[in-house]
């Protein structure tokens, strides 16, 4: 249906034909906007169909076209859908370079946006040079038109999105990179310019104000690790979430970030969105994921559902190992097994939570059930539960220098928690003297979790030694994830 549906834009675009072609980002094309926002797409399509006609010079209806089959792709992964949407860019860019008015500042920004959105679909495919060249591509559109119409603040917001993306390179990869595409790269400078658009108010950059007020929330969750500032960012944003299943699917990745785990629970499972709802399929990994971490006992159906419909093969390794570890805890040794295998066999590593997955198994990091649920209750955010579960067991541990290290580890990570600040150091100080040369990845991040708070209690010497630390530990998982969030750190230690 979606294929069709996307075969009759393409040709629909060929009909349009006009001399002095604008976009206009009026009442219309916003109410039209906010339809695809909360996944009504065939109503979208219905009203992007209709403003073509009664305004036939407006260009914007074929930007939120784009936009629709954007989002099918990243939320789907379905490569069924992949032929039809690099046929309709085309034409799309086509259309525009023919009839757009070339002095407009959304030519230049219009023609950007749809390439990041083609660079963002190929990285989701794994065509990862074709992203680049695609996202080099958006970014030096950008510049131009920066340098055209310097007062256009919406240009920000993908100028600040690349910034941050490469300045939070490794300085080994980042150094040629910068030199030979001319994007310094800033993280501090990018979060900025994406703030300012979020900020913006006029009528003409509502859409892409909305955008950013979503990317910088993501900025703070993934890249400055503030999933508690990003939180409070969507909490302020007035929204019925009976009636907007992806910002309640944005809002509940963001609770469970900040280990709000009910919270991330109730989002996902109070609303039962119908046939008129494009589905989010992912969702019910994170459901899932959220579930395990609360110990319920039907965290499996959610997990194993995402494994069946979901049409693509990024997040399968996570799901596995999810399912690994739930038939670890709720003994069943066969699927425990089955899982285990599927792990290595099904999925990509295009993700860095997939990628993690396997080298999870692979350095075997999960020493006990004990330890399990110990980890996946403090992920959840129930520090008092996770911290019985170690008391509990901490009297069989003590002749076992592996066992005791991810103890010492899990325990500070529970301190920090329930905030007891100096003891957490103190354990923190021993997991990197104690397991700095291990494979296992508790000392770099104890030394990144000192640094973190020595940052927020204002003393930048002491943060910047720890940052250093971090980045001078080795561990075989979550390195890169690891070593980024330090660098990330040491560069607001030089911007303060």
């Amino acid at each position: 249906m979606i294929a069709m549906t996307m075969a009759t834009a393409n040709i629909q675009l060929q009909a349009i034909v006009s001399t002095d072609y604008d976009f206009d980002f009026n009442e219309d094309i916003n109410n039209a906007y906010n339809l695809v926002t909360a996944l009504r797409l065939d109503e979208a399509r219905n009203a992007l169909h209709q403003l073509k006609q009664t305004q036939p010079n407006n260009l914007a209806p074929i930007f939120i076209e784009d936009y629709i089959d954007f989002l099918c792709l990243m939320l789907s992964e379905d490569k069924a859908l992949l032929r039809n949407y690099q046929i309709n860019f085309n034409n799309r860019l086509a259309l525009i370079d023919k009839n757009c008015f070339k002095h407009s500042p959304y030519y230049l920004f219009i023609k950007s946006e749809m390439t990041m959105h083609r660079a963002a679909v190929d990285f989701r495919f794994g065509n990862n040079i074709l992203a680049f060249t695609a996202a080099l591509k958006a970014y030096k559109l950008l510049e131009t038109n920066r340098t055209l119409f310097p007062d256009f603040v919406p240009n920000l917001k993908n100028l600040g999105l690349m910034q941050i993306i490469v300045g939070s390179m490794p300085p080994s990869f980042k150094g040629g990179f910068s030199f030979f595409t001319g994007i310094s790269g800033s993280v501090v400078i990018g979060s900025q310019d994406v703030k300012r658009v979020m900020n913006e108010k006029s009528r003409q950059s509502y859409i892409f104000a909305f955008e950013a007020k979503v990317l910088y929330s993501f900025i703070q969750l993934y890249i400055n690790d503030e999933p508690d500032e990003a939180w409070a960012l969507l909490r302020q944003t007035k929204v019925n979430y009976h009636a907007q299943p992806l910002l309640a699917f944005i809002h509940a990745g963001a609770s469970y970030r900040s280990k709000r785990n009910d919270e991330c629970i109730r989002l996902l499972t109070e609303n039962n969105y119908g046939t008129d709802y494009y589905p989010i399929t992912i969702s019910n990994l994170i459901l899932g994921r959220a579930k395990l971490n609360r110990m319920d006992k039907d965290a499996n159906i959610f997990l194993e559902r995402f494994l069946k419909q979901y049409k693509g093969t990024t997040f399968r390794k996570e799901a596995h190992l999810l399912l690994h570890w739930y038939y670890t805890l709720f003994p069943d040794q066969k699927k425990r097994e089955q899982h285990y295998q599927a792990v290595f066999s099904d999925g990509n590593t295009n993700a860095d939570s997939d990628n993690a997955a396997m080298q999870e198994l692979k350095a075997n990091h999960v020493n006990s059930q004990v330890f399990l649920r110990a980890r996946l209750l403090y992920d959840g955010g129930y520090s008092q539960r996770a911290l019985t579960e170690l008391i509990l067991a901490k009297s069989g541990i003590k002749n076992n220098p592996s066992l005791l290290l991810e103890y010492n580890y899990r325990y500070a990570r529970i301190l920090q928690q329930m905030n007891n600040i100096q003891d957490a150091i103190r354990l923190y100080r021993q997991v990197i003297t104690t397991g700095r040369s291990r494979s296992e990845y508790f000392a770099c991040n104890a030394a990144l979790q000192i640094a973190v708070i020595y940052e927020k209690t204002n003393q930048p010497a002491n943060s910047e030694f720890y940052y250093n630390e971090c980045l001078r530990i080795n561990p075989a998982t979550y390195k890169n994830s690891l070593h980024g969030k330090a660098k990330a750190g040491l560069l607001r230690l030089k911007q303060k």
